[in-house]
């Protein structure tokens, strides 16, 4: 099984080869790096989503690549049945999700991605 640092790295290599978008994270991915031991999947996810957070917050991420990567992430979980969303995964996926649009009583001027994500 990777580790989560391994598997921001590959991510981030991935999006370096791949102008087209082709390279977030889906099932295939998810199963490959638990050794399809879903027992794994949420642990992974809470460990990746804390490694993203942190890096970005240290801007050492950028938003479109951290938001990609959770989009993926859940799309794969979801994909996957399983039951219980990991906890931090799942807060660190609405944080990068408010950062995608305007919301409702914001002036014009508030950039999303600084106030909510």
């Amino acid at each position: 099984m990777l580790d989560a640092a391994a598997i921001v790295v590959e991510l981030a290599e991935r999006e370096q080869r791949d102008s087209e978008g082709k390279w977030r994270p889906g099932k295939s991915d998810v199963l490959r790096w638990v050794d399809g031991d879903l027992e794994r999947v949420g642990p992974l996810l809470d460990e990746a989503a804390a490694i993203l957070a942190r890096a970005y917050g240290q801007d050492g991420l950028t938003f479109e690549f951290c938001d990609d990567v959770v989009n993926g992430l859940y799309a794969a979980f979801m994909e996957l049945s399983l039951t219980e969303m990991p906890p931090l995964f799942y807060d660190v996926f609405l944080a990068f999700d408010a950062g995608e649009y305007p919301h409702d009583g914001d002036e014009a001027a508030v950039d999303p991605v600084a106030k909510y994500t």
